[in-house]
C-alpha cells in the first residue's frame, strides 16, 4: 500500500501529490571576482528578465552577504498549478553558463517544490 493512497483525489489536489506534484530546481550562482554593485544588479536584471520570466519562471533567493558574490535560490513555475519542465531547467542553466560575469553555476535537478 503506496503512502498516497490514503488520500482522495481532493485531498492529493490540495496537498500538491502524486499526478498534481510541483517541480522546481535550485540555483547557485558564483559571480566572477571584483564585479562592482552595479553589474552585479545588471546581472540580476537580466537573469530575472531574461532567464527567469522569459521562461514563465519565478525566482526566490538572492545574494550573500558580505561580498555578495554568490547569488541563490529557487526558481518554480510562475503559475498557479505547475511543474518546471527539464527544457526550462536546461535553458536557465545554459543562459547562466554563457554570461562572460559568472564564474561558476550549479542548477539542481527537479526536486518536489514543496516537500523536498
Amino acid at each position: 500500500m503506496s503512502r498516497l493512497s490514503r488520500y482522495k483525489p481532493r485531498q492529493l489536489k490540495k496537498l500538491r501529490l502524486g499526478q498534481w506534484q510541483e517541480l522546481g530546481f535550485g540555483v547557485s550562482i558564483r559571480l566572477q571576482a571584483g564585479l562592482d554593485s552595479d553589474a552585479r544588479m545588471y546581472l540580476l536584471d537580466d537573469f530575472l528578465t531574461e532567464a527567469i520570466e522569459g521562461q514563465n519562471l519565478i525566482f526566490g533567493g538572492g545574494f550573500h552577504e558580505p561580498t555578495a558574490e554568490v547569488l541563490e535560490g529557487y526558481v518554480m513555475l510562475d503559475a498557479r498549478r505547475g511543474s518546471v519542465t527539464e527544457a526550462q531547467r536546461a535553458a536557465v542553466q545554459q543562459w547562466l553558463q554563457a554570461r562572460k560575469d559568472v564564474a561558476e553555476v550549479e542548477v539542481e535537478a527537479l526536486t518536489d517544490a514543496w516537500y523536498a
